[in-house]
């Protein structure tokens, strides 16, 4: 079931909905096999997720870790931001994004 966006969420989906920026397709929460992540793109398999304060628990991180050895057990990269960041800083997580893709063609 998709959650309501955070303000994050949205602030990065600005950047992220305009292929142009990074050349690929994303869709917001999308759904990989039980999980259903912020943002996805197909074409390089690449999820980007936007954390917030619940994710500092040591519950939360075990979970976030599993999730993510299991994506990447699948081909899927998986980067994580903070709410703070995106919020604060939305050039670097856009920057950073960009170099994930790089990094991610380059290794195709």
């Amino acid at each position: 079931m998709r959650k309501r966006r955070t303000k994050a969420e949205l602030i990065l989906w600005e950047s992220l909905k305009s292929e142009k920026v990074f050349n690929c397709k994303f869709k917001q929460q999308h759904p990989i096999v039980q999980f259903i992540v912020d943002f996805y793109s197909h074409s390089i398999k690449l999820v980007i997720e936007v954390d917030g304060d619940v994710h500092n628990s040591e519950e939360t991180k075990e979970y976030d870790e599993n999730r993510t050895i299991f994506l990447n057990d699948l081909g899927i990269t998986v980067i994580h931001f903070t709410n703070e960041l995106v919020e604060q800083n939305i050039e670097k997580v856009v920057s950073d994004i960009k170099n994930t893709i790089i990094k991610i063609q380059l290794e195709e």
